[in-house]
């Protein structure tokens, strides 16, 4: 139980995940304050992935990366950094370097969300495929997060306007 502001707070691990956690508490210090550096750290490295990948992709670009993932549900961030080997099939979609490149690529050719929203296709999924991991994280967290907003024009305000340089 963690305590803040006199608010008593509980959370349900598995062993498996209390074991993982176990393994970082320091001397002297509790599961809860490990708990919330490590959760801090988290957001902390989700929030300058993001700001790097505003910098990165245009609005228009952002809204083909959240349409492309806009039925999917990302559980599992770990599996989605690492690279992906597609199995190519008679669409012709092939190998990428990790799975949010594969999956915007996947639905610019299978949905033409490129000519949806008039952007470089081939030109976004280039510039995925370099993403450094950082970005791909904070990307995967404003995806999730953009499933709350009604409003999807805020989401993707924070991206620099499609007129802005490259």
């Amino acid at each position: 139980m963690a305590k803040e502001r006199g608010k008593v707070t509980s959370i349900s691990w598995s062993q498996k995940m209390l074991k993982k956690v176990d393994k970082r508490v320091l001397e002297g210090e509790s599961r809860s304050a490990r708990v919330e550096r490590d959760l801090q750290t988290f957001y902390d490295l989700c929030q300058a992935g993001l700001k790097a990948a505003t910098l990165r992709f245009s609005r228009s670009e952002a809204m083909v990366i959240l349409d492309a993932h806009w039925s999917t549900m990302i559980s599992n961030y770990p599996l989605l950094l690492s690279p992906l080997l597609a199995l190519d099939s008679e669409e012709g979609l092939g190998v990428h370097r990790n799975t949010l490149q594969g999956d915007v690529a996947d639905a610019i050719k299978l949905e033409g969300l490129d000519t949806k929203y008039g952007i470089d296709g081939e030109y976004l999924v280039a510039k995925l495929g370099a993403c450094p991991q950082l970005m791909l994280l904070g990307l995967y967290e404003w995806i999730e997060q953009a499933r709350a907003v009604e409003d999807i024009t805020k989401v993707v305000s924070v991206f620099k306007a499609d007129t802005e340089g490259e």
